[in-house]
């Protein structure tokens, strides 16, 4: 009896230890268990690891690429790519600096390429591309520049008040205007019609009329200014600076510009330079005055991915053109 009992004890002392075994062993595994989820899904685990490592991988792919694009960039204006090799070739991803037949320098804009057509020569005319537009480059020269505008230094030139209307705008100025070659141009804020940047005053006819079909109200219906009088001709005239310092510095900067190789067409809802399509004119279209043209045209070519922007050709730019010609 004794011994059963003793062997009984022992039997529970064996079951003891073998459930005490059993509820460490489960501890054990919950506690691996925690670690491995943890390890896995925890923050610094394999899943997050991999994913910021997925991350890394394609952040990582597109610097190389944009790596890439850069040093195919550099090279390019190390060692300028021949128009003659780029005629009806693909697209520029950026804006790139080529050379024609006669060493001569210029610069094609991301989003275009060289048309089929193009000379090989500035001087005679290299065209270029986006699809539906076409647009011939005009070199400028230090010198054209010189002519071109009041100062090539508008950083330390003075202000320049633009003319002002009876409705009392505020007033806006500029450091920087045209110099026309053909006619005699005075400076901005003068009774002379030829200047630009500026505003036509006049209540009657200019910018500052109210009649139906002139100056406030298609500011408003035609160009979308809103407010007083005095605050349409003071946006006005402001973006009228803002627009012109913006090509004279990109002008500057590349030694040239473009123009439409045909005249503006296609619809004021769409406007194209292209041939063999319907002028768009004040008496053609919807955008049936200047307002609306001037609108047309700086939707031509926008920056939505493309490295350009089209406007409304300024005079000095027009005398450069013929010059060119």
């Amino acid at each position: 009896m004794g011994r059963a009992n003793r062997n009984n004890q022992k039997a529970l002392r064996n079951r003891g230890i073998t459930l005490v075994a059993l509820v460490i062993t489960i501890i054990i595994i919950i506690i691996l268990s925690t670690v491995a989820i943890s390890f896995t899904f925890g923050e610094n685990g394999l899943i997050s690891k991999g994913q910021h490592a997925s991350k890394m991988y394609a952040n990582d792919t597109a610097y190389t690429v944009e790596s890439m694009l850069n040093v195919e960039s550099y090279i390019n204006n190390i060692v300028p790519p021949k128009v003659s090799d780029l005629i009806g070739g693909e697209k520029f991803q950026q804006t790139t600096k080529v050379e024609d037949d006669s060493g001569d320098i210029m610069w094609v804009p991301g989003g275009f390429s060289i048309a089929e057509d193009s000379a090989t020569d500035i001087d005679r005319g290299v065209v270029i591309t986006d699809g539906p537009n076409e647009f011939v480059w005009i070199p400028v020269s230090d010198s054209d520049l010189a002519e071109m505008y009041s100062t090539t230094t508008p950083e330390s030139a003075s202000d320049i008040t633009l003319s002002k209307s009876s409705w009392e705008e505020e007033e806006t100025t500029t450091k920087i205007y045209s110099k026309l070659r053909r006619v005699t141009s005075t400076e901005p804020g003068t009774n002379s019609g030829r200047r630009e940047p500026d505003i036509l005053a006049d209540t009657d006819i200019g910018d500052a009329s109210t009649i139906d079909a002139r100056g406030i109200k298609l500011l408003k219906s035609e160009l979308g200014y809103s407010g007083t009088e005095a605050q349409v001709l003071k946006s006005f005239a402001q973006n009228m600076v803002n627009e012109y310092l913006t090509v004279f510095k990109s002008i500057k900067e590349y030694d040239g510009f473009y123009i439409g190789r045909y005249e503006l067409t296609g619809t004021a809802e769409k406007p194209t330079v292209q041939r063999h399509q319907p002028v768009l004119t004040a008496a053609t279209s919807s955008a049936n005055t200047w307002y609306g043209l001037k609108d047309a045209s700086n939707r031509v070519v926008t920056g939505e991915g493309k490295h350009a922007q089209s406007y409304m050709i300024y005079g000095n730019q027009w005398d450069e053109v013929m010059d060119w010609l």
